[in-house]
């Protein structure tokens, strides 16, 4: 009897390695942001000890290295769905359900207006990359680049009229992950360019998001996982740690 060749996995990381890393970055954000949080109530700005302070504002600055990812996931996800309308429904509840956790955990007020949580911007990237889809097809490069632009430049507009992921008033997280969307999606096929771009975008906000290209090319295109309550555990999992968070 024949033996069975063994599955060879291929080199690198697969999706579920990328989302790991990724949930590790937005871990890292919460746990900065309570920090932060807790750190605002001291009497005064000069009784904050320096290095907790320190080390919450450097672990927020780090955790913006999941902007490419999540970016990358949701390019992967539009590609890969079988259902337009049932990931859009989920990445818009997971936005919806996270943002009062989200508040209570960067400011302690159930309703916070100065910044909505990161999340909220991945239905809008879904949305541009439909547009963008739509904007390609029979149409001359031309007209399609200028077109995309636009697209992309209006998911930027609804992304800072809404403040999604605006942190330290200077930096907003959904924009930059709407940014990197015509780079994930027209250039996947030539991976070195597709980084370097990425990186060059995610450049101008001090580089560190750029970090976050690491994980995105070391992804092999294997899942990495057969369980389907897998995929929807990373859903359920910004919320929960948020609202876990929310209550400390």
């Amino acid at each position: 009897m024949a033996e069975t060749e063994p599955v060879r996995r291929r080199r690198g990381l697969t999706t579920f390695g990328v989302k790991l890393i990724g949930g590790s970055l937005v871990l890292l954000s919460t746990l900065s942001a309570v920090i932060l949080r807790h750190l605002a109530g001291q009497s005064s700005a000069a009784a904050a000890p320096m290095g907790p302070l320190t080390l919450a504002i450097v672990g927020s600055v780090l955790s913006w290295a999941g902007i490419p990812i999540y970016a990358w996931l949701v390019a992967e996800g539009f590609r890969h769905t079988r259902s337009l309308g049932r990931y859009a429904a989920a990445l818009l509840a997971v936005g919806l359900v996270s943002e009062i956790p989200y508040d209570l955990v960067g400011s302690g007020r159930a309703i916070d207006w100065s910044s909505q949580n990161p999340a909220l911007a991945l239905p809008i990237c879904l949305a541009v990359l439909y547009f963008m889809d739509k904007a390609v097809q029979g149409r001359p490069k031309p007209a399609a680049a200028a077109l995309c632009t636009v697209v992309v430049l209006a998911g930027i507009v609804w992304v800072l009229a809404l403040r999604i992921g605006t942190q330290f008033g200077l930096m907003n997280l959904g924009v930059f992950m709407v940014a990197l969307l015509p780079v994930f999606r027209f250039l996947r096929k030539r991976e070195n360019i597709m980084v370097m771009a990425g990186a060059a975008v995610c450049a101008l906000p001090l580089a560190i998001p750029a970090f976050g290209l690491i994980p995105v090319h070391l992804a092999n295109g294997e899942l990495g996982y057969r369980q389907p309550w897998t995929k929807w555990a990373f859903y359920v999992f910004y919320p929960a740690h948020l609202l876990l968070f929310a209550l400390v």
